[in-house]
């Protein structure tokens, strides 16, 4: 396993953005019946507070992007002392012999493959209450062919929050590299409530890897969409108020953050920064393709 620090610098860019939401919103409201098939990743990057159902099998940790400090994108899995409806594992609970909160990766298929490796970036508290000595997060592998979770790897708290720091571990051996195959990772600490923090983020899963490949090497919004209400300082408008009628409430500047992640690939970086095309109903709004 291969631990490493990773504080990438971010860049603050003022951008003109035209009001819109994400592009897709995952479907929480089933679950894969599929084993999966390398590549496995997930920055939770998405909209939801609870993970991705087509790549987890439980739904304990919460996806956000208000506790991480200096993440790397928008997105990390939190897990604290809170189930997924916001309630207390066990209150009064200050222990830190059982799991406190857990994320299960749904049935991989592993067989046949090499040089598999699972990583994933680390922090502990960022801006919620961190972790102590007597807590910590861990991984566990699930063998297909023994029917046990055995620990492969864990860190313990430091009372601090820390940068966001790599993690990369191999797969490997039969046991593992099986058909049915699937990881979790889990956090011990207080059940009492939003306790012993940690985040995740950048969780990847596949083949033909080394134990130096934690490198992320794409530019990402490191922070949310800013509200674009206009001048009025409104929180919140009727949808029939984003019209072309009402262009010139829209700000046409906008600060946000994103961060370059890894080494400048060649020829450099290959970013459309202040560039944005507003559609609705399939006519175009407004617009801006120089800046």
């Amino acid at each position: 396993m291969l631990l490493c620090s990773v504080c990438a610098q971010g860049q603050v860019e003022e951008l003109s953005l035209p009001l819109q939401v994400r592009m897709m919103v995952p479907n929480y409201l089933t679950e894969s019946l599929d084993t999966l098939i390398p590549p496995f990743v997930d920055d939770f990057s998405y909209s939801s507070d609870l993970p991705n159902p087509e790549l987890w099998m439980d739904r304990y940790v919460w996806i956000n992007d208000e506790l991480p400090l200096f993440q790397n994108s928008i997105g990390v899995a939190t897990f604290d002392g809170l189930n997924e409806f916001g309630f207390a594992y066990k209150e009064n609970s200050i222990g830190s012999d059982t799991f406190a909160d857990v994320l299960t990766s749904n049935y991989l298929n592993l067989q046949g493959l090499t040089n598999v490796y699972l990583s994933f970036q680390y922090q502990s508290a960022g801006r919620g209450e961190a972790p102590s000595s007597n807590d910590s997060l861990v991984v566990e592998f699930w063998s297909p062919i023994t029917n046990t979770w055995l620990q492969q790897w864990g860190a313990v708290g430091s009372s601090m929050s820390t940068p966001f720091r790599s993690a990369i571990i191999a797969v490997q051996g039969s046991d593992y590299l099986s058909n049915g195959f699937k990881f979790r990772i889990a956090s011990y600490g207080a059940r009492a409530g939003a306790y012993d923090i940690w985040n995740i983020d950048y969780v990847q899963l596949d083949k033909d890897r080394t134990n130096t490949d934690t490198i992320i090497t794409e530019p990402t919004f490191a922070r949310n969409h800013p509200l674009i209400i206009g001048s009025g300082g409104f929180t919140s408008w009727p949808w029939w108020v984003s019209s072309s009628s009402n262009v010139a409430n829209i700000p046409t500047t906008l600060t946000y953050t994103y961060r370059r992640n890894g080494t400048v690939p060649s020829g450099g970086w290959s970013l459309n920064l202040g560039q944005f095309r507003w559609e609705e109903n399939g006519s175009l709004i407004q617009q801006t393709t120089a800046v």
